[in-house]
């Protein structure tokens, strides 16, 4: 009996833990996004690499879909990194060592007009912590 208490307690204990620890990978995913988000801006191929998965389905607004190293390649092209990112209505679901992050996105290029976007983010954690292995980028309709 004392033994089915005990069991019970800790089951609550950790059912009580749960929440707390969603929050705190959803803040740790948001501080990936934030260097994600730093990284394209100042075309940091060292810390890309570090944040995409070496699988990295990168799919833009175009439908153009690239590689890990194919979306370095490009970020690094003098046409490739935009001038700014904004993200608003940011929102971060957890489903155990896996995030989706959806957001809606205006990609300031260095030329032309604002891409307004809606942005998929799937991060992954794996045996060398959280990276990101998916994006899907959809362009919303001109106004």
């Amino acid at each position: 009996m004392l033994a089915m208490k005990i069991f019970f307690l800790v089951l609550s204990i950790g059912l009580l833990a749960l929440p707390l620890m969603a929050a705190g990978t959803e803040a740790a995913i948001a501080e990936l996004e934030k260097q994600w988000v730093d990284a394209v801006l100042k075309s940091d191929t060292a810390t890309l690499a570090k944040l995409v998965s070496d699988d990295l389905t990168y799919t833009h607004s175009n439908t153009k879909t690239e590689t890990k190293q194919q979306f370095i390649d490009a970020i690094t092209a003098p046409a490739g990194t935009p001038a700014s990112i904004k993200f608003e209505n940011v929102k971060t679901r957890v489903y155990g060592n896996t995030a989706v992050v959806t957001h809606v996105a205006y990609f300031q290029p260095k030329t032309g007009a604002v891409n307004h976007l809606y942005i998929t983010h799937v991060w992954a954690k794996g045996k060398g912590g959280w990276q990101m292995v998916s994006r899907q980028a959809t362009r919303f309709p001109a106004q």
